[in-house]
C-alpha cells in the first residue's frame, strides 16, 4: 500500500505529518504482474462486417467508463460511405462487453474523404477529446477534434482543432493529446505548412493548447524552437504530463545526418503547460553518427517521477541488435537526463523477426507493460505473419520479462495481428486492443478487425485504519489536501 500525490498543506501540523510519513513507509507496495485472458473481436459486428477495422486507441476514466476509437471504410450495413471513418465503441464493465460500432466523425454518412489517425484521451472528470486527421482531396490534411461529457455516448460535431485549417496549405496530421486532469490540454501534430512564412516547407511539430476541455484551441505555434532554420522532417509527436507541472513530447526527426534513411527519436520540455519549450534533445547519444532507423516512439510516466521513452529501432547497440528491435530509456528527473539505451525486448540479439509498434502502460504502482507487433518465429515454434507480443516490468522499466506471445492463436493463423495498445484504470483492469486478418475459423471472416484480450492485477483494496491514522488522514483533507490508497500484493 503507497500514499499517491499527497498535498502538504502548510497548516498541518508536524506531528500529523509525521503520523503520515510513518504510515507511508511501514506499507510499502509489493509490485506484482498482470495476466491477460484469450481474445475476442471488440466489435460486435466482426462477424459480418467486410470493411477493413484497424488503428484502434483506447482510453479509460478508471471510474467504469472505457472509449475504443478506430479506422474503418466498414459501412456499417450501409448507413454510412465507403471512405474511411473514426469509429468507435464503449464498454462499462472493463471491457467484458461493448457497445456496436457507432462513427464518431458526425459527417460520416455523407463525406467522401478519409478519416485516419486516431486518438481519444479523457481528463477522468467527465470530458473526452478526440482527435484525428481528414484528407480533402486533392488538396492537404487538417486535425478534427470531437468532444464527449457522457462516456463517449455522444459527440459534438466536428471541427478543426488548428485555428488556421481554412487557409493554411499544408499537411496537418498524427495529433497526440494529453492533459493534467486540472484543466490543461496540448495537442501536437505534425506540419508542413509555414504557418504564414516565418518557417520552412519541411515538416515541424506543431502545438495547440485548451483550457476548456477542448472546446478552444490557440492557435498554432512550431514546438521545436529550430523550426525557422531546420530543413528536416520532425514527425509522429507523442506528449505525456506527470500532472505536476512537466510535460515531455517526444518525435521522429528525420535529420539524414549519417545516411537519407537516418532518424532520430528527440525531446522537449515544458514546464509551463506547453507555453515554452527546450531545445529538442536527441535520445539516442550518438545521433550524429550512428546512422540508424529510429521511430515510433511512445512516452508514458507513472506520475511518481519515472518516465519511459521506447521506439523500434536497428540501432545495433555496439553489436548486441541484428535486426529491428525495442530500445528504449528512462529518466527520473522529468526528462532532463535518461539512462543509457536498451533493448527492452530481451531477445533482441537473437530473434529473428523485426520488433515494430510499440505501445506502453503503467498502473502508477510500479508495473509496467509493453506490448508490440513482431515477426519473430520464437526459434522456429512460430510462422513467419506478424504477432502481438508483451513484456513487463515491476520495478519501474529497469528489467523486463522475456517477450512472449500475446494472440492465443498465434501457432494456428496465417494472418497478420498488429497495432496493439493497452490502457489501465489503475485498479487492476486492463484492456488490450489490435486489429487481426486472418481468423476465418472462429467466424469472423479474412477482414481487418479489431481484438480486445482482457488483463487483471491486484487493484486498490480497503484498508482498516486506527482511528488515530483516520484522524490524521482526515485532518490532511481537511485543509485542503488529497491522498490515494493503493495496495498492491
Amino acid at each position: 500500500m503507497i500514499i499517491r500525490r499527497v498535498y502538504w498543506p502548510s497548516s498541518l501540523t508536524s506531528a500529523a505529518t509525521g503520523l503520515v510519513l510513518a504510515f507511508s513507509l511501514w506499507a510499502t507496495p509489493l509490485v506484482t504482474a498482470q495476466t491477460f485472458g484469450p481474445e475476442t473481436a471488440m466489435n460486435t459486428n466482426a462477424v459480418t462486417d467486410t470493411g477493413t477495422d484497424d488503428n484502434p486507441v483506447i482510453a479509460t476514466d478508471s471510474l467504469g467508463n472505457w472509449v475504443a476509437v478506430w479506422r474503418s471504410i466498414d459501412t456499417l450495413g450501409g448507413t454510412i460511405g465507403t471512405d474511411q471513418d473514426i469509429l468507435m465503441a464503449r464498454s462499462s464493465d472493463n471491457g467484458v462487453t461493448w457497445s456496436a460500432p457507432a462513427p464518431l466523425n458526425s459527417d460520416a454518412a455523407t463525406d467522401s474523404i478519409h478519416d485516419e489517425a486516431p486518438f481519444v484521451c479523457t481528463d477522468s472528470a467527465g470530458n473526452w477529446v478526440a482527435v484525428w486527421s481528414i484528407a480533402h482531396p486533392f488538396l492537404e490534411f487538417d486535425v478534427m477534434v470531437s468532444r464527449s461529457t457522457d462516456a463517449g455516448a455522444t459527440w459534438t460535431p466536428q471541427v478543426a482543432l488548428h485555428s488556421n485549417a481554412a487557409t493554411d496549405s499544408g499537411d496537418d496530421e498524427y495529433a497526440h493529446v494529453a492533459t493534467d486532469g486540472m484543466g490543461n490540454w496540448i495537442a501536437v501534430w505534425g506540419s508542413d505548412d509555414r504557418l504564414g512564412g516565418p518557417i520552412g516547407s519541411d515538416r515541424d511539430i506543431f502545438i495547440a493548447r485548451s483550457t476548456d476541455a477542448g472546446a478552444t484551441w490557440t492557435a498554432p505555434v512550431t514546438l521545436n524552437t529550430d523550426a525557422a532554420i531546420d530543413s528536416y522532417d520532425d514527425e509522429f509527436p507523442k506528449v505525456a504530463t506527470d500532472g505536476a507541472g512537466n510535460w515531455i513530447v517526444s518525435w521522429n526527426c528525420n535529420e539524414g545526418l549519417v545516411t537519407p534513411s537516418d532518424t532520430d527519436i528527440v525531446i522537449a520540455r515544458s514546464t509551463d503547460v506547453g507555453l515554452t519549450w527546450t531545445a529538442p534533445f536527441a535520445l539516442n547519444p550518438n545521433a550524429a553518427t550512428e546512422g540508424s532507423f529510429d521511430t515510433g516512439s511512445v512516452l508514458k510516466t507513472d506520475g511518481l517521477g519515472t518516465w519511459i521513452c521506447a521506439w523500434n529501432s536497428n540501432n545495433t547497440l555496439t553489436g548486441a541488435i541484428a535486426d529491428h528491435d525495442i530500445i528504449y530509456t528512462r529518466s527520473t528527473d522529468a526528462g532532463a537526463t535518461w539512462s543509457p539505451l536498451a533493448a527492452l525486448n530481451t531477445n533482441a540479439a537473437t530473434d529473428d523477426g523485426g520488433d515494430w509498434g510499440i505501445q506502453i502502460e503503467t498502473d502508477g504502482t510500479g508495473l509496467w507493460v509493453a506490448m508490440w507487433q513482431s515477426r519473430d518465429t520464437m526459434g522456429g515454434t512460430l510462422g513467419a505473419d506478424w504477432e502481438v507480443f508483451g513484456s513487463h516490468s515491476l520495478d519501474g522499466g529497469l528489467t523486463w520479462t522475456a517477450p512472449t506471445v500475446h494472440n492465443s492463436d498465434a501457432l494456428t493463423d496465417n494472418g497478420g495481428d498488429g497495432g496493439p495498445v493497452l490502457a489501465t484504470d489503475g485498479a487492476g483492469n486492463w484492456v488490450s486492443l489490435w486489429s487481426a486478418r486472418d481468423v476465418p475459423s472462429i467466424g469472423f471472416g479474412t477482414d481487418s478487425d479489431i481484438f480486445v484480450s482482457l488483463g487483471s492485477s491486484p487493484g486498490p483494496v480497503v484498508v482498516p485504519l486506527s482511528p488515530g491514522t483516520t484522524a490524521a488522514l482526515a485532518g490532511l483533507l481537511l485543509v485542503g489536501g488529497w491522498f490515494v490508497l493503493r495496495r498492491a500484493a
